[in-house]
């Protein structure tokens, strides 16, 4: 609201939401702001936890109903955190600690709904500080490598390029997946410096390779909204690749329709800006998010990824492979290529080769593999299929 309608409009909506909190409770029960836009109540004369549940419905439902505030029509969420006491603290500060947790569980929830404070919780909350720290960590000790998994040409027989995938080599729990850590170096604000680390690595790798005699074979590396919208990110991967001698034609990146949602325009700026470098755009994950048709015609795509849930039953599934069919002939109408991921059989090969598929990607060319082992894996390659 301060965003779209200015702090002045968020200030009387703030007054309403206060006058709405104490219209649902009795004269003699406390209503405070604590701050920004939290509030709390204070139930003094709670003889079960069936009275809070009835209470907290209660509001949820109130805030269901929309606000007037000049001229506007506005309709808002409200996540309710609860502790009681003695149970969940002895004193006002541990109270207040915890009924926060709670109510951050239901935000995270989907808002509009109550939870209790758990003790799970605050391990929760400190098992991702731990994690937080480790990462700090790692990135000091330099403990990230990187894997790649090929993506091979159905009509020219061989492997065409390296999707660069990072791992967390930690000291004492082994490789970690980046679905474990992605997410909290994207909250942190870590993942610019992981993602900086992960192109310009993968870009050093790569032109190894071309000068090693694989000059055609491109990377693909995925880029994160906290990336994509960091200031001056067109001009760091600019750097990168004159750092690195990688000629921009050979460097692919992949976006998700979820990251281009937020400051669609800016991003549409930014993703044209690396378009005029040479440097490829693959959409990743098509059919898992919005799917949207118009993205397919604003975005300056030149590949579009099939999501691998597409492809696991698509020999058994009549209803997938006419789905299938259908996006590769509209991206291939469109003049975008396809890469259909999660190929992991002879016969799921089979059937995207004969829906003139491009390129396919999974285990059945190879699994993800390190650089030392690249070589290795491109000399077979051109056999696997």
């Amino acid at each position: 609201v301060n965003d779209t309608l200015g702090h002045s409009f968020g200030d009387v909506l703030l007054i309403k939401v206060a006058e709405r909190l104490s219209s649902t409770v009795n004269e003699d029960i406390l209503v405070a702001r604590f701050g920004g836009d939290e509030f709390i109540i204070l139930l003094p004369e709670i003889s079960c936890t069936d009275e809070v549940v009835s209470f907290a419905d209660k509001l949820i439902k109130r805030f269901r109903e929309p606000w007037h505030i000049n001229g506007y029509d506005l309709f808002s969420t409200i996540s309710v955190g609860i502790t009681i006491y003695p149970r969940d603290g002895s004193d006002i500060v541990e109270l207040l600690k915890n009924a926060d947790m709670a109510m951050y569980k239901a935000k995270e929830m989907g808002k509009n709904n109550y939870q209790f404070y758990k003790p799970s919780m605050r391990e929760k909350i400190i098992e991702r500080s731990e994690l937080e720290k480790s990462l700090h960590r790692a990135i000091l000790n330099n403990e990230f490598i990187l894997e790649y998994q090929p993506q091979f040409d159905i009509e020219e027989n061989r492997i065409v390029s390296l999707e660069a995938l990072i791992r967390w080599a930690h000291p004492t729990k082994g490789l970690i997946p980046p679905s474990a850590f992605i997410s909290l170096a994207e909250e942190t604000g870590l993942i610019s410096e992981i993602g900086s680390w992960v192109m310009e690595t993968a870009c050093r790798e790569m032109k190894a390779l071309h000068d090693y005699g694989y000059k055609g074979l491109m990377v693909s590396i995925n880029i994160s909204s906290v990336q994509l919208q960091k200031e001056g990110f067109v001009d760091l991967v600019k750097d990168i690749l004159e750092r690195t001698g990688l000629e921009p034609q050979y460097l692919e990146l992949e976006i998700t329709e979820s990251l281009m949602i937020d400051n669609f325009d800016d991003n549409i700026a930014i993703l044209n800006e690396l378009k005029k470098l040479g440097i490829k755009i693959s959409l990743d994950d098509f059919g898992t998010g919005y799917s949207s048709l118009n993205y397919l015609k604003q975005i300056p795509l030149s590949t579009l990824k099939i999501d691998k849930s597409f492809i696991t039953d698509i020999e058994k599934d009549s209803a997938q492979k006419f789905i299938i069919e259908a996006i590769i002939s509209l991206a291939q109408k469109i003049g975008l290529e396809v890469t259909a991921e999660g190929v992991e059989s002879v016969e799921q090969f089979k059937y995207l080769k004969e829906l003139h598929c491009d390129r396919v990607q999974g285990f059945l060319v190879s699994k993800p593999e390190p650089a030392s082992k690249l070589v290795a894996m491109l000399e077979s390659g051109s056999k696997v299929l």
